[in-house]
């Protein structure tokens, strides 16, 4: 089965890329899709590592992650 339509919590399902006619097509997770020229992918890729390490070193020294929605709620 998929991932939940919940789209407050961070999926683990990686996105897929595909080049057709000279343009990057992404199929994301929860429905997110791009198209994009390769300078931007490229540019999109580095910037999706650099958050995966700072994200990666937050959690090893950090508290749980807030869920998406929920920041500043006293629920």
């Amino acid at each position: 089965m998929g991932e939940p339509e919940d789209r407050r919590h961070a999926s683990s399902t990686p996105g897929t890329a595909a080049a057709e006619a000279g343009v990057v097509i992404f199929d994301g997770p929860q429905g997110a899709v791009a198209t994009l020229t390769p300078e931007a992918a490229a540019a999109t890729s580095e910037n999706l590592r650099r958050a995966a390490r700072a994200a990666a070193e937050q959690r090893q020294t950090g508290p749980e992650p807030v869920k998406l929605g929920t920041a500043g709620r006293d629920d």
